[in-house]
């Protein structure tokens, strides 16, 4: 099985989906659904770093990629983000 990097080179199709509230319940259903990646929206959503920290530990913990969206472009909340 191809990583998501490796598809992204080869141009082919992915797929994914995005969280836009930190519910637990949900992330752990969306990373066991075979998604290519899903995308955590903390800029147009209420998720603060203890929800984010939880969906990125359960979807991680899928091996499913995770990508944040981070609601500011601030260089202290960018590293809390990715050391997540």
């Amino acid at each position: 099985m191809q990583n998501l990097k490796e598809k992204i080179r080869n141009h082919q199709r992915i797929t994914g989906t995005h969280i836009s509230m930190g519910n637990l319940i949900l992330a752990d259903a969306f990373a066991q659904m075979g998604y290519d990646f899903i995308w955590v929206d903390t800029e147009h959503s209420v998720i603060d770093y203890a929800e984010l920290l939880q969906c990125v530990t359960v979807i991680k913990a899928h091996g499913t990629p995770v990508i944040v969206r981070a609601h500011v472009e601030e260089p202290g909340h960018v590293k809390r983000i990715l050391d997540m």
